[in-house]
This record gives structure tokens, C-alpha cells and sequence, in this order.
């Protein structure tokens, strides 16, 4: 997956005034972001130690692990239909009845009635066990056992996007630490820049005005240096709610290392090689993977409600006890064979079969939009990983050639030839060229995070 390596960024002993565009494009994340709480985790310093950490903290892939448990507990409820159902039925009662007592025999007493309580008591056991049905449930085993394994493939898929989301904002720390490190490098630059400005002053062989410009811009780039620490924090807490964290502590990171495989051969107009890629995620891709078991689950679901209108062949057993007492209680056994035929399912099951087509009609088709958007996918990734290879040589050229322009144009100011709006266009012209490098390294890793993702590589 990933490997620590050297960090995105370079060794800059120059700057100017700072490209802002680049910081404010991630500053609104550090806005928008909660309170951190005081204490924070240690920072990972792998992508692959972050990965882990996300599979071990993550709410979403907990709650995706209690769905495949339930879904493997269907197959059980299922698989109970062949089993025999059993019941045992007790019950006593007491009896009262009022009996006449015989007339007394001395003048004027009164006759009184006399209250009997009888016990009785009824135990019943029974036993019903379908034998044969035809079917009926080896179809709903199979539609249960189907749908597990698509619960499976969404849990496989999940793992895949919980990649996704942790190595883009692990590559958006690289970058914002990369631009950081630069900004620093730009404001220590120009606080020797200043130095020699004041120096230059001092001697009366540059207007005080220098003096005065070089302070206003050492002044902003500290202002700089502060918005780029916010930004990098920020992005440390994005990283930390990526990972199911609340917060992460500051530390290095490294670069992580991506092995494309057959897409690092293919070109933009190898139509072949792009087929051969987009087969290759329809076959690897969880989601796809998923969606092939939800149909087959379906077509299953599907003889089952086929299947309702069958008979089914059970065998049954009765036994009783009864009496009011267990001396004279009298017995009862009687056993059954005989043939169960569901008649509602007549007009039941025809509904549940067009609405069971209709759902696999859905999900086919579903699923070749989902290919032909995968293609477009594809493309534009694989497009994005080869612009931005091509961009980062230009890059580090332009900004090797920026740094010999400030270094001439700092001889001709030492020398009292050149101005001080040359020395400052030379040192912005630079610190912009060093941030194209960073954006063209961070463009080329993120095109090759994404390709994993898209291809099927990626947090299987």
C-alpha cells in the first residue's frame, strides 16, 4: 500500500511575497473545523499505520460489521424451516359444583348446600416437521447465503472508500506541511534580504524607501508563515476525523509510495489498454463484486416466490394426558402424514415475482451506468497522473531557473546596478515556481491515490 519515503516539498533558501491562492483554497477547512480537544492521539507516520487505525476507530465500519452479522443470521433463520416446530400445552383446573345436603331431621332446621372442588388437569405435547417442500426453503437459504455475501462486498467496499478518504486528506497534510516548510524558507529568505537591504541603506547607496519595503514584506510573510501553521494544523483534524479520531498531534509524515502496476504503461490514447484497465475494476471493485451477488440473491428471492404455490409434505404427532389424577389419567397419541397445499399464494406470489424481476431489471441496469461512469472515471484520473508527471520536470525546471534569476538579480543589488522591484519580482517569481512543484507533486499523487481507488488496489 504505502511506504515511508522522502516528504513532498524541497530545500528553498529564497522567497518573496507569497502566492495566496494556494493557502486559501484550504483555509476554510480550518474555519469550519471544531475546538480540538486538549489532548491528541500520536500522529501516524505511515498512510498504511493511518489506514489501520481507521479500520480499528471508524463508526462507519463498525455499523457495516453489525450489518454482515445480521445478514449471516438470516441464513440461520432461513435454514429453520427445516427444522420441526414443537409445543407443550399444560393446564389444571378445579372444578366447583353445590350439592344439596340431605333434610334434617330436627324440627325447624334448615337445610344448607355443601361446595365439592374436582381437579383436573390436560398435558399436550405436539410436533409438526415439514419432510419435503419442494424447494421452497433450499431457494431462501440460497437467497439468505447470496445476501450475506453482498453484505460482505459492502464491507469490503466501505474499507476501500475509508482509504480514499484517509490517503487524500494524508496527501493534502503532505502538501499543506510542503507549503509550510516554504513559506517558512520564504520569510527567512527575506529577513536576510532585509538585512542586506538596511545594510545597502546604512551606506546611503539605496534610498531609505528599500528599507522600508523589504520591513512591509517581512511583515506580511510572518503573517503568511501563521496562516500556513493554521492550514496544517487543520488539515491534521481532517486526517483525524478521516481515521475516526478526534485529533492528531503535529509530526512528519511521509510520502506515500503507489504501485499503479499495467495503468503506469497506458497512455491517454491506448483505448485497448483503457478497456483492459476498466475491466480489471469491474472485476476487482468490491462494489461491482456486491452488486453481482445482489442480483444472483434476487434471481433466488426469485424461485422462492416462484415456488410459494408448491405443496409441502409434513409429518405431524399428537400425544395427551389427562384426568384428575396421574393414576386414572388417560392417554392420547395420533400421528399425521399428510399434504400441505398454500392456496393463498395463488394470487400472493404473483406480485412478488414481477416486483422480484423488476429489481434485478433495476440493479442490471444500475449497473451498467455505474461501468460507463467508471470509464469516464478512469480516464480522467489516469489523464490527471499524466499531465501532472509531465507538469512536475517543467516545474522543477522553472523553479531551478527562478532561483539562478533572484541570485543575479541579488548580485545587482548588492552591486548598486539592479533595483529593489527586480530583487522582490525575482523572490515572488520563485516561492511561486517552488509551490507549482509542491502542487504538481501533490496533483500526481492524489491522480495515483484515486487510480488505486477506481481500480480495484486500494483497501481490500
Amino acid at each position: 500500500m504505502s511506504r515511508p519515503t522522502k516528504r513532498i516539498g524541497l530545500d528553498v533558501q529564497s522567497n518573496g511575497k507569497m502566492l495566496r491562492l494556494y493557502l486559501q483554497s484550504i483555509l476554510f477547512v480550518a474555519l469550519c473545523s471544531q475546538a480540538l480537544p486538549a489532548q491528541a492521539a500520536e500522529m501516524p507516520a505511515t498512510l498504511e499505520q493511518a489506514w489501520q487505525r481507521a479500520l480499528r476507530n471508524h463508526p462507519s465500519l463498525v455499523a457495516a460489521l453489525s450489518k454482515l452479522d445480521s445478514a449471516r443470521a438470516q441464513i440461520g433463520t432461513a435454514r429453520n424451516a427445516w427444522l420441526p416446530t414443537a409445543s407443550i400445552d399444560a393446564n389444571h383446573s378445579q372444578t366447583m359444583a353445590a350439592q344439596a345436603s340431605a333434610p334434617s331431621t330436627v324440627q325447624g332446621s334448615k337445610s344448607a348446600d355443601s361446595f365439592t372442588f374436582t381437579p383436573s388437569f390436560q398435558l399436550t405435547g405436539s410436533a409438526r416437521w415439514t419432510a419435503y417442500d419442494f424447494g421452497r426453503t433450499s431457494a431462501s437459504i440460497d437467497a439468505a447465503e447470496k445476501g450475506a455475501l453482498a453484505a460482505e462486498q459492502d464491507v469490503r467496499a466501505l474499507r476501500a472508500q475509508l482509504w480514499q478518504g484517509v490517503a487524500s486528506t494524508w496527501l493534502s497534510v503532505l502538501g499543506a506541511d510542503a507549503a509550510l516548510d516554504v513559506v517558512r524558507a520564504g520569510r527567512d529568505q527575506l529577513a536576510r534580504t532585509r538585512d542586506l537591504v538596511t545594510r545597502a541603506v546604512s551606506v546611503r547607496a539605496k534610498p531609505d524607501i528599500d528599507r522600508l519595503k523589504a520591513e512591509a514584506d517581512l511583515a506580511a510573510a510572518e503573517g503568511d508563515v501563521l496562516r500556513a501553521e493554521e492550514v496544517a494544523r487543520a488539515q491534521r483534524q481532517v486526517l483525524a476525523v478521516a481515521m475516526g479520531e478526534r485529533r492528531v498531534a503535529a509530526g512528519p509524515v511521509s510520502e506515500p509510495v503507489f504501485d499503479l502496476g499495467a495503468a503506469a504503461t497506458v497512455t491517454f490514447d491506448d483505448d485497448a489498454g483503457i478497456d483492459g484497465l476498466l475491466a480489471q475494476a469491474v472485476e476487482k471493485r468490491p462494489e461491482y463484486a456486491a452488486l453481482r451477488e445482489r442480483v444472483a440473491a434476487l434471481h433466488a428471492q426469485l424461485l422462492v416466490a416462484e415456488r410459494a404455490t408448491r405443496p409441502s409434505l409434513y409429518v405431524s404427532g399428537v400425544t395427551q394426558a389427562s384426568g384428575t389424577a396421574w393414576s386414572d389419567a388417560s392417554t392420547h397419541v395420533a400421528g399425521t402424514v399428510g399434504l400441505s397445499v398454500p392456496l393463498s399464494a395463488l394470487w400472493t406470489s404473483g406480485p412478488q415475482v414481477s416486483d422480484t424481476k423488476a429489481q434485478i431489471a433495476t440493479l442490471i441496469a444500475n449497473r451498467d451506468n455505474q461501468v460507463l461512469a467508471l470509464r469516464g472515471q478512469v480516464v480522467a484520473a489516469l489523464s490527471a497522473w499524466l499531465q501532472a508527471k509531465k507538469r512536475l520536470p517543467v516545474a522543477q525546471s522553472q523553479a531551478l531557473f527562478a532561483q539562478a534569476a533572484r541570485d543575479a538579480a541579488q548580485t545587482r543589488y548588492k552591486a548598486g546596478a539592479g533595483l529593489w522591484i527586480e530583487l522582490a519580482d525575482a523572490e515572488t517569481a520563485v516561492i511561486k515556481a517552488q509551490l507549482a512543484v509542491v502542487q504538481a507533486r501533490l496533483d500526481q499523487k492524489s491522480a495515483e491515490a484515486q487510480l488505486q481507488v477506481l481500480l480495484g488496489q486500494a483497501g481490500l
